[in-house]
């Protein structure tokens, strides 16, 4: 069976069982840059979008979320994951796992902050096109009727 378009997304994500620091976070960047590369390149897939999304071990300010019921009405708060997050569009679709981690370390340079410990880290790539060619088309127009006769 073919589908009928590629998945919207790829994701992949490390928990770390510690709190981990900046040289642990980039490790782990790459590893899911090689691991998101193969995956793209087994489905036939490149994606041009890279998400970078990240748990620190503290949140800074106090996050609460308002949960309503589906009247609308106020129903409580809860405490809500505060996460650091990025993206950024390439200039072209790719599956190669050099210039997914290449940007992903981009996005977390520009995202870490001195001091700050990790508790996990997820990378996504989106905006999907296929690779493979595309067997759902139609067949040409010749090879679905009979054929007439000149008069």
């Amino acid at each position: 069976m073919v589908p009928d378009a590629p998945p919207l997304s790829q994701n992949a994500r490390v928990r770390f069982h510690h709190h981990a620091d900046a040289d642990e976070t980039c490790s782990a960047l790459r590893k899911l840059a090689n691991y998101l590369s193969d995956r793209l390149q087994e489905q036939r897939l490149k994606g041009q979008s890279i998400a970078l999304i990240l748990w620190p071990n503290q949140v800074h300010r106090n996050t609460r979320r308002l949960i309503t019921n589906d009247n609308g009405e106020e129903m409580a708060f809860t405490a809500a994951e505060e996460t650091i997050s990025g993206q950024l569009q390439l200039e072209r679709h790719t599956d190669e796992a050099d210039i997914i981690a290449h940007h992903s370390l981009m996005l977390f340079a520009h995202y870490h902050r001195a001091g700050t410990r990790y508790l996990q880290v997820q990378l996504r790539i989106g905006d999907m096109i296929t690779t493979a060619p595309t067997t759902y088309y139609p067949p040409p127009a010749r090879a679905r009727g009979r054929l007439t006769r000149k008069l």
